[in-house]
């Protein structure tokens, strides 16, 4: 695997640490107050997928050692 691949690591606690490989978000598609988006009494786009890579989220500045905190229940500080 090639390092342009990963988004980094994230420091899982004990020496261990996880290799960001791909992020994947389930979302709703919604209008600006927050409401499902609907055409012919039909919901649009509920529970899209978006998967992301690593090189495509390279550079870009994410909380990611808060949300790897919740994933793998770890509390630093």
């Amino acid at each position: 695997m090639a390092q342009e691949d990963t988004l980094g690591l994230i420091d899982m606690g004990g020496g261990r640490f996880c290799r960001v490989k791909k992020v994947t978000v389930v979302c709703d598609i919604t209008d600006a107050d927050g409401n499902m988006l609907e055409r012919d009494g039909f919901t649009q786009s509920p529970d899209s997928i978006i998967e992301l890579t690593g090189a495509e989220l390279a550079g870009l500045e994410l909380p990611v050692q808060a949300v790897a905190d919740k994933i793998f229940n770890t509390n630093e500080g």
